[in-house]
């Protein structure tokens, strides 16, 4: 039980850092060469939708208890690392 609290604790912790970096990246927009608005908000909008997968992963987590609850903590850390690199690669790409 331990485990998955700080397990959820952390995972809540960086649902509130990505949302902090994609509210960042979205208040850049008037930054961004006009040639690339559309391609940085698709990117962008990308991300929001990670996120929201990620999200509903972040429910089942909660709502989820005993050896259901690992299974579904893989997946979500593959998502998670996915979401987590995706921000990596928008960022640098239109830094």
């Amino acid at each position: 039980m331990k485990e998955r609290n700080i397990y959820m604790d952390n995972m809540s912790a960086n649902l509130v850092q990505y949302d902090a970096k994609l509210i960042a990246m979205k208040s850049r927009i008037a930054e961004v060469q006009s040639d690339m608005k559309i391609e940085y908000l698709s990117h962008v909008d990308h991300l929001g939708d990670k996120r929201d997968g990620l999200m509903a992963k972040y429910r089942q987590l909660q709502e989820t208890r005993g050896r259901r609850w690992y299974d579904i903590k893989i997946g979500t850390e593959i998502l998670w690392d996915d979401l987590d690199e995706s921000i990596a690669k928008t960022a640098f790409r239109f830094r």
